[in-house]
């Protein structure tokens, strides 16, 4: 229901403004966002209120740490926070928008329907509970059926909003009597065989491999000299530093080796360059070591560098960064078990260190990549989400 909007006030963006904000050295535009608390106030309340309206289930506030997606079994603060804290904050916000002409991003319908959606949300709970419902889920209290009902009814009459009653009693009889509405204009069958042959033509071999044994020298020459790696609190850093926290847990919960699981991270969380992900722990985080930071920064840099020449869609890319990260990995002295020789244990521990940081890697890259084939779907006429689906 809030998907969207659930991503963009979600926990990582909030951190990312955060550590931006107190870090004004970890980025050349950095500065741009030291007086960003009241930006900071305003996701985390939009972020609260969306959650309270997003509860779908009993068990994923235990999952996500987060007490706002419990169900509503009794009349709670929630509510009281909704009625009383987020309407009175939400008026000061307009109120000082309206002040500043150029800040006016509230308009009165923007206003009026946040205002109604909440007082709505808090009355049918309050009635639900009060009539004998176990529990309330409030992510099955919307209007998708009557907006897709009432879209649909436009869209037959060529999106027209002034429809007289015989036209509306038209379309009502038609949708009930043939269960259709409209066909989409878009052949999205054929879109996507189109996007598919793109990516098939760009999935080629490897090209130049000089290029990429220079790489592959270069990245055996710096894990060599890795101990002079610096590692500041910059952007790329704290993004390294959650991606290796995620990895410390996948170490900790695939080997059951203890001494192994130890390598990679640490109990300090101190350090400039954590900030990033002590702004997003709720509790359950990893924090990786020093070491493995200036790691991660190297085969950043090697795979950065192999993207430069090699299109992250080509065939069999990420097993071979696997198996090259694999064969360096294993000659860094940290990554071994202090208490044993078996040659199985660095083995494991690199390959599922190389299996999460590549797949990230190409992730994220893939992201970037793909962007254009994103712009080129969005900028093919498609007809609306509700025009497409019954709500009946």
């Amino acid at each position: 229901m809030f998907r969207e909007q659930c991503i963009f006030f979600s926990n990582e963006d909030i951190a990312a403004i955060k550590f931006l904000m107190n870090a004004p050295g970890s980025h050349p535009y950095a500065h741009q966002y030291q007086d960003a608390g009241a930006t900071i106030k305003f996701m985390e309340m939009q972020q609260k209120w969306f959650a309270i309206h997003n509860v779908s289930n009993i068990t994923a506030a235990l999952h996500l740490r987060n007490e706002n997606l419990l169900p509503f079994y009794r009349a709670d603060e929630r509510l009281t926070w909704l009625e009383n804290d987020y309407i009175s904050y939400i008026d000061q916000v307009r109120q000082a928008s309206v002040s500043d002409a150029e800040a006016n991003f509230f308009t009165n319908d923007t206003y009026e329907a946040i205002v109604f959606t909440t007082k709505s949300t808090v009355q049918c709970v309050r009635y639900l509970l009060s009539i004998g419902a176990r529990c309330v889920l409030t992510i099955k209290l919307n209007s998708d059926g009557v907006k897709s009902l009432f879209g649909n009814d436009r869209n037959f009459r060529g999106s027209n909003d002034l429809i007289d009653v015989r036209s509306a009693t038209f379309v009502m009889e038609t949708i009930l009597k043939l269960g259709i509405v409209l066909d989409a204009p878009v052949d999205i069958a054929a879109m996507k065989e189109s996007v598919r042959e793109e990516i098939e033509q760009s999935t080629a071999t490897f090209p130049d491999s000089e290029k990429l044994r220079a790489l592959e020298e270069t990245l055996h020459e710096e894990l060599k000299d890795m101990h002079e790696e610096s590692v500041y609190a910059t952007v790329e850093i704290a993004a390294l530093a959650n991606m290796g926290g995620f990895i410390c847990r996948s170490v900790d919960e695939s080997i059951e080796c203890y001494d192994c699981k130890i390598l990679l991270s640490t109990s300090d969380n101190n350090p400039p360059a954590l900030q990033l992900v002590r702004n997003l722990d709720r509790g359950a985080l990893f924090y990786p070591n020093r070491d493995f930071l200036k790691l991660l920064n190297v085969l950043r840099r090697y795979t950065e560098g192999v993207f430069k020449h090699v299109d992250p869609r080509t065939l069999k890319l990420e097993a071979f960064l696997r198996s090259v990260l694999v064969k360096h990995l294993i000659q860094v002295p940290f990554l071994k078990c202090c208490t044993t020789v078996n040659v199985d244990h660095v083995e494991i521990l690199c390959k599922l260190t190389a299996a999460k940081f590549v797949r990230a890697m190409m992730k994220n890259e893939c992201y970037r990549v793909n962007g254009h084939i994103v712009k080129r779907k969005l900028d093919v006429a498609q007809p609306p989400r509700k025009a497409l689906r019954m709500g009946l």
